[in-house]
């Protein structure tokens, strides 16, 4: 079972650091791939994804839109 402390403070973090990896990247959108959640959130002005990442790897439509990986 996973640690919710450990859950909690791992987005908290990730979740921080989404706008300046948007912003560096020069990207319009973006996600995080998480365990089991689903959801989007609101970070300093920036719409966040959330996506299961098994979701992600059957390359499954969330939202209508595709997270996509640049290389």
């Amino acid at each position: 079972m996973m640690n919710p402390r450990k859950v909690y403070l791992n987005e908290q973090r990730e979740l921080r650091g989404f706008p300046e990896a948007v912003e560096t990247l020069k990207i319009p959108r973006g996600g995080i791939l998480t365990y089991d959640q689903e959801e989007t959130r609101k970070t300093d002005g920036h719409s966040v994804r959330l996506i299961p990442v098994w979701k992600w790897l059957l390359d499954l439509h969330v939202e209508g839109e595709r997270l996509e990986v640049r290389s």
